[in-house]
């Protein structure tokens, strides 16, 4: 009898440890500052950068400046730092947790290769990409790999747009045009392509990047519009027939007028003396047509106002038009 008091007591001598043992723990993380959790919660992310630049400290204002995960954090001595056998040991860690089933372990992984930046790392990433099925994950190592920003990437990057998903693609076109002109050679090959993808990527370029060849298929594409149009919804729906997507068709037509649109303002507000000519301004395309007018606008001239003038009993344009007018006053 003496025996089970001793154990009951012993048992709740133990509980009771456990219980104060987890108080005290929840009271030491609500007394430790936001930035004391921060740091703590970011170990691995410290160790990494320790490993990449020996003069980085582990405190709140070093992982706050690096939270946007952006290249430009491989500094000094990084050659030498690349040759450690610490670095190679993280890459081939990490190059088996992009791998792992777990989609936080496989963003983590994605994100240290790209912070870490080598050709192991790059070549990792982009095999990663091709075999990424979950777009959350697919995001974080396009990022990574934009991080890096080697050009070769180009090459995988942009043939994994095709087939996505519209949110993924959007944000991945945006990582793409982060290598600025270095995207044009790729572009120029897929000038005749009608995957909306890659019409997509080459009007968001010529968007941002202003020479002759971005002009030059801008134009085209307001020039041949009908026609394209049909030979882009004859692709994807003969394609949606015989291939799986992800994709949703049922965006097609919306996306190829948000590409007009956005085709049409670049060439007003850039190029607007050669889009202010009376085979846009008399165009039967209503979206064309008022970019045409802005066009004119942008020319304080006398016969460019009387074209507007023109056009202002037209109901369609009447509104347009009286704004159009009002900024050339």
């Amino acid at each position: 009898m003496s025996l089970s008091i001793n154990i009951l007591i012993l048992f709740v001598i133990a509980l009771g440890y456990v219980i104060f043992f987890l108080i005290l723990k929840t009271i030491m993380n609500k007394v430790s500052s936001l930035n004391e959790l921060y740091v703590r919660n970011n170990k691995r992310l410290a160790f990494i950068l320790s490993l990449i630049n020996y003069d980085f400290k582990a405190d709140f204002e070093s992982l706050k400046e690096i939270r946007g995960i952006k290249q430009n954090l491989i500094l000094e001595h990084m050659n030498e730092n690349l040759k450690s056998k610490k670095i190679i040991k993280v890459e081939e860690q990490e190059g088996r947790n992009i791998r792992k089933k777990s989609t936080i372990v496989r963003k983590e992984a994605s994100t240290y290769l790209g912070l870490i930046g080598s050709e192991q790392c790059r070549e990792i990433l982009e095999k990663a990409l091709v075999n990424e099925n979950d777009y959350s994950v697919k995001i974080y190592i396009s990022n990574a790999l934009t991080d890096i920003r080697n050009p070769e990437s180009l090459k995988i990057m942009i043939p994994e747009l095709i087939n996505t998903k519209k949110w993924y693609r959007e944000k991945a076109i945006s990582n793409i045009l982060e290598f600025g002109y270095e995207v044009q050679d790729y572009l120029i090959a897929l000038e005749y392509s009608r995957k909306i993808e890659h019409i997509e990527l080459w009007i968001k370029y010529a968007n941002e990047n202003f020479n002759n060849e971005s002009k030059q298929y801008l134009m085209n594409f307001v020039d041949r519009y009908d026609e394209i149009e049909k030979e882009i919804m004859e692709y994807y729906y003969e394609k949606n027939e015989n291939h799986k997507t992800d994709y949703r068709v049922s965006y097609l037509k919306e996306d190829i007028n948000l590409l007009l649109l956005s085709a049409c303002r670049t060439l007003s507000n850039y190029y607007y003396e050669d889009f202010c000519l009376p085979q846009y301004y008399n165009h039967s395309n209503y979206t064309i047509q008022t970019n045409a007018f802005w066009a004119l606008s942008k020319s304080n001239k006398k016969e460019n106002f009387q074209i507007l003038l023109g056009f202002i009993k037209n109901e369609v344009h009447e509104k347009t038009i009286i704004s159009v007018l009002t900024k050339m006053i």
